[in-house]
Order: C-alpha cells, then sequence, then structure tokens
C-alpha cells in the first residue's frame, strides 16, 4: 500500500501543479491586457494631444 499511495500523492502533486500554473497563467494574462489596454488609451490621449496642439499651431500662423 505505501507505493501505491506514494504514487497516488505523486500524481495529485501533478495535477494540483498543473492547475496552479494555469490559474497563475491566466492572471498574468489578465494583467498584460488590462496594461495593454491602458497603453492603448495612453497613446490615443497622447495623439489626440499632439493633434490638437498641431492644430492650434498651425492656426496661429
Amino acid at each position: 500500500m505505501g507505493l501505491e499511495n506514494g504514487i497516488k500523492k505523486t500524481m495529485m502533486a501533478g495535477i494540483g501543479a498543473m492547475a496552479t500554473t494555469a490559474e497563475a497563467a491566466k492572471n498574468v494574462v489578465d494583467t498584460l491586457a488590462k496594461k495593454g489596454e491602458a497603453a492603448v488609451r495612453q497613446g490615443k490621449a497622447m495623439k489626440d494631444a499632439a493633434k490638437k496642439a498641431a492644430e492650434e499651431t498651425s492656426m496661429e500662423e
């Protein structure tokens, strides 16, 4: 029974490790997606500000 119990525990540990890894990977992907969305918003805001500044400069000339 000792060897059988050890094998079962090893298999369960492997399954637990896979589940933990999948959960951690999902968290990383979610975090990266949020950061990517924020970067896109910031980029658009910078583009809009630069466009507005360029338009104001061209109107002054």
